[in-house]
């Protein structure tokens, strides 16, 4: 299908493996990439169409779907880099057989240079069929990104728990204590702070923390309940902090 799809891509296009250098979502895991649409900006429409073998839409539903996601066009030269996930302009920019796809996640300011708002796919179970299937990329602003369509399965909050805490952080004490560190402050500065107050309770549920977590790049001492703070980055697409 992936074959085909590239073979049935316009002029302007092309497939240049997206699909490996994007980073997964949590709550989706693709089995198979089906399309990839670059558009470069050069030009308002661009469009190609991409197979789906028979019975793939009975199989749908459930945990089944097939997703679109968009991300940034690196620089030209830049073959290595991972793809940046980007939310879409305007709405009304993808269309799948004609139809338009609605709602497509709108873009939101991003202050913090490490922005905790991450942009969802775009379910189109209800839109594809069995067999040829068109997709239209409607490009006004001349904006210069990818769109990529996966076939996968989405990912329960329990499942990612469970990855969560399976994992081994041999590098999480050292960074507590250097964070704590850092919020005591020096001694040598003429003025420190000698106790820090940490709530148990999850600022999210108010309920008292079992398995502290937080984001990689979060910089507070104060923790959230992991099942909490992965119901609310699944259902506001936003890593808090």
């Amino acid at each position: 299908a992936a074959a085909a799809a590239a073979a049935a891509a316009p002029s302007g296009a092309r497939r240049f493996g997206a699909s490996g250098r994007i980073n997964q979502h949590a709550f989706f895991h693709p089995t198979r990439t089906v399309a990839e649409l670059e558009l470069t900006g050069s030009r308002i429409h661009d469009s190609l169409t991409f197979n789906l073998d028979q019975g793939t839409c009975l199989s749908l539903g459930g945990s089944s779907c097939v997703q679109a996601r968009a991300f940034e066009l690196p620089p030209d030269g830049d073959q290595k880099s991972p793809l940046k996930e980007i939310a879409w302009a305007q709405p009304g920019m993808l269309l799948i057989n004609g139809q338009a796809v609605a709602p497509l996640p709108k873009k939101r300011k991003q202050p913090h240079k490490h922005p905790n708002y991450m942009t969802p796919p775009v379910c189109l179970n209800a839109y594809v069929r069995d067999g040829r299937n068109e997709m239209k990329v409607t490009n006004h602003e001349c904006y210069r990104f990818v769109v990529v369509v996966q076939i996968g399965r989405t990912v329960e909050v329990e499942d990612v728990m469970h990855q969560v805490e399976l994992v081994q952080d041999s590098d999480g004490m050292e960074r507590g204590r250097a964070l704590v560190k850092r919020l005591l402050g020096d001694a040598g500065d003429g003025l420190s702070c000698l106790t820090l107050e940490v709530n148990l309770r999850c600022p999210l549920s108010t309920m008292r923390i079992r398995v502290p977590a937080k984001g990689v790049n979060c910089r507070h001492v104060q923790c959230f309940e992991l099942s909490t703070f992965l119901e609310f980055a699944k259902r506001h697409s936003s890593w808090v902090c």
